[in-house]
C-alpha cells in the first residue's frame, strides 16, 4: 500500500453522518480541509462561470489541433 506524506502511520479515520467521506482532524490535515470544504461548499454563480471558461479553454486547443493536424 502507498504512503500519503502527512499522514501518520496507523492513522484511522472516521466516517461522517453520511458514511462516504471521511472527517479529518482539520487541524492535522490543514490543506485536505480546505480542499474538502471547496468541494463541498454550495456551487455559486462564480462556479459556472469557472466551468464554462475551462471548458471553453479545452475546447479551442484542441480546435487549433485539430486545423494544424488537417
Amino acid at each position: 500500500m502507498g504512503h500519503s506524506p502527512g499522514v501518520k502511520p496507523g492513522a484511522s479515520f472516521q466516517y461522517g453522518p453520511s458514511g462516504s467521506l471521511p472527517e479529518l482532524p482539520a487541524d492535522e490535515f490543514p490543506h485536505m480541509a480546505e480542499h474538502v470544504r471547496q468541494h463541498m461548499s454550495p456551487a455559486g454563480p462564480d462556479d459556472q462561470n469557472d466551468f464554462a471558461f475551462g471548458l471553453d479553454l479545452i475546447l479551442d486547443g484542441l480546435e487549433r489541433l485539430l486545423v494544424r493536424g488537417a
